[in-house]
């Protein structure tokens, strides 16, 4: 009598194995794959907030100039002028220019620019600082993933005088981002400033 233990598998159960290790193997990696597209699509959003809350404190305390010896220069908040162009609806414009008296001959009608550019969809500034002539555009917004994001609508509000002698501003700007698939996120983004 001959007693047989046989170790090892048969063909079928290899197959079987095999096949069930390969539907594992590529669950894992659609996983990945859409753990990671969602990992992108939510450090863009995050980009795209920390770039509108930037955008949003230069619009009130101002841009850092080259050659400027103080640093912060020229917001909403510390203008002398305030000249609104590019009006949209009663009250709201799409253009800003804060204008300074300065203290020296050679600052008097220092300014800065805020607009919505339409066609490149995206927030300017351009200034005067000095003797120096109005400077090329610098874009405040979308500073990164230009392609992706995209400024919808920009509007500076002049609202009714409030107490002391100050009015307030506001600013609102709606911007959208491709989340692939043609599918697109929109964000809305408003502040609103003091102005003596």
């Amino acid at each position: 009598m001959k007693c047989s233990n046989d170790r090892g598998f048969t063909l079928i159960e290899l197959i079987v194995a095999l096949t069930i290790s390969g539907i594992m193997i590529f669950m894992a990696g659609v996983g990945m794959m859409i753990f990671f597209t969602k990992f992108n699509q939510l450090n863009m959003y995050a980009d795209l907030q920390n770039d509108a809350f930037d955008m949003m404190h230069t619009f009130k305390h101002g841009m850092i100039i080259e050659g400027s010896d103080d640093g912060e220069f020229m917001g909403i908040m510390v203008a002398d002028t305030l000249h609104s162009y590019d009006q949209v609806a009663p009250g709201e414009f799409r253009i800003l220019k804060c204008v300074f008296k300065g203290t020296e001959t050679i600052h008097r009608g220092d300014y800065v620019q805020f607009e919505y550019d339409p066609i490149d969809k995206n927030v300017k500034a351009y200034y005067k600082y000095g003797t120096d002539s109005p400077s090329i555009p610098t874009v405040l917004f979308p500073v990164e993933h230009s392609d992706d994001i995209r400024v919808t609508d920009l509007r500076f509000i002049d609202a009714d005088p409030i107490e002391d002698g100050l009015r307030l501003w506001g600013v609102s700007m709606d911007a959208e981002m491709d989340i692939g698939d043609s599918k697109v996120k929109r964000v809305h983004f408003e502040t609103r400033i003091k102005v003596r």
